[in-house]
């Protein structure tokens, strides 16, 4: 009894952790880009010319983008989050949200960073 209890709570731990990229939507390709291991699941931040994909799928896929408020300097003029979903673009100004559908979502600054600006914006699967 005591070896199955030793066996299976490592086994049951594991089995968890493997699952919870799924569960937030992620896939292998941005499991393995360094800066989603430093982002907590469903973040992502955007220097000049970035783009990161976001969603790489097989079948269409609903997800909520929203843009953040940008980086801690202040600035005059705001720059948007250009969502690029199957072609089509969709632009999501600075604290709102747009949902899209897509096998591959694309996000990238939706104009000019000021040196050292950085934009940031959270992701999350509808259904």
């Amino acid at each position: 009894m005591k070896i199955t209890r030793k066996l299976v709570v490592p086994a049951t731990l594991a089995l968890g952790l493997t699952a919870m990229p799924v569960a937030f939507g992620l896939d292998s390709a941005m499991l393995s880009d360094p800066i989603y291991g430093a982002l907590p699941p469903g973040e992502f931040v955007l220097g000049n010319d970035d783009d990161k994909t976001i969603v790489n799928a097989k079948t269409d896929k609903h997800y909520r983008i929203c843009a953040g408020r940008g980086s801690k300097y202040e600035r005059k003029e705001q720059i948007p989050i250009k969502v690029v979903h199957d072609g089509k673009t969709t632009i999501v100004n600075p604290g709102d949200c747009a949902d899209v559908e897509g096998k591959e979502i694309t996000v990238k600054p939706g104009g000019k960073l000021e040196e050292d600006f950085i934009l940031d914006g959270r992701f999350y699967r509808l259904h």
